[in-house]
């Protein structure tokens, strides 16, 4: 349980006070819809994690590494683009290194291939 109570000055200038285990640093100049890869969040807690990939979500960007697990997140509407020809080539030359399922295939293939 936690005891301790602090107060916390928010980015709106609103001064609250809350438990402290309630209390979770953030970088404010952090660019969350460039970082496709979860390790690189700073600090890596919970709220961050997750505001990445909202943030991400919001951007059409909706697959992101955690180190070698990639993290899906459903768009809920069609987007062709992500999965045609020309992406499937993309990953297969290893012209991008962006976080897709089709970068996970390829690896699996080429490691299993060896």
């Amino acid at each position: 349980a936690c005891e301790n109570i602090t107060t916390v000055l928010t980015a709106n200038g609103q001064t609250i006070s809350t438990h402290v285990c309630n209390v979770h640093l953030r970088s404010g100049d952090f660019n969350f819809v460039n970082c496709s890869r979860l390790t690189e969040v700073t600090p890596i807690n919970e709220p961050s994690v997750l505001e990445c990939l909202h943030q991400r979500f919001l951007n059409d960007t909706f697959y992101t590494c955690a180190g070698t697990t990639i993290v899906a997140v459903n768009p809920f509407k069609d987007l062709p683009h992500l999965y045609d020809i020309d992406r499937i080539q993309e990953y297969h030359h290893h012209e991008s290194l962006n976080p897709h399922i089709y970068l996970i295939a390829d690896n699996a293939y080429t490691s299993m291939v060896r």
